[in-house]
């Protein structure tokens, strides 16, 4: 299968089940290598053997929220060069500065359009 991102491997972070395959299914039909995650520990753990080229990290998640899982990421010796996109629903200032003081690389409100998150991941993998 041809795509716009051919190889590109993502991991995608998100509690929502139905999130995490509406995301799959949109980046394996561009040619993404997937990795999909339930929460932002195993996030951490994961990343370090899956090496994403790109992770969609969403915001609201037990245990570990998106914001603490990017700090820890961009601190990471291997992963701090990894870009990050947030998902959220939540689509105010507030949280995009939080994110961005997280070191997040670009913040994408859900719900969105493939289009959307298609532009938002070509800007953060340049």
């Amino acid at each position: 299968m041809s795509g716009r991102f051919n190889g590109l491997r993502v991991m995608v972070v998100d509690d929502s089940h139905s999130m995490r395959k509406i995301v799959e299914t949109m980046l394996l039909e561009e040619g993404c290598i997937m990795e999909c995650v339930d929460n932002g520990l195993e996030a951490l753990i994961k990343a370090a053997q899956f090496r994403p080229s790109l992770i969609l990290l969403d915001i609201m998640m037990p245990s570990l929220d998106g914001y603490q899982t990017c700090s820890i990421i961009k601190h990471h010796d291997v992963l701090q060069t990894c870009p990050v996109i947030l998902l959220s629903s939540m689509d105010d200032a507030f949280n995009k500065m939080t994110g961005k003081m997280a070191g997040a690389d670009d913040y994408v409100c859900k719900p969105f359009h493939k289009d959307t998150l298609l532009t938002a991941i070509q800007r953060a993998v340049r």
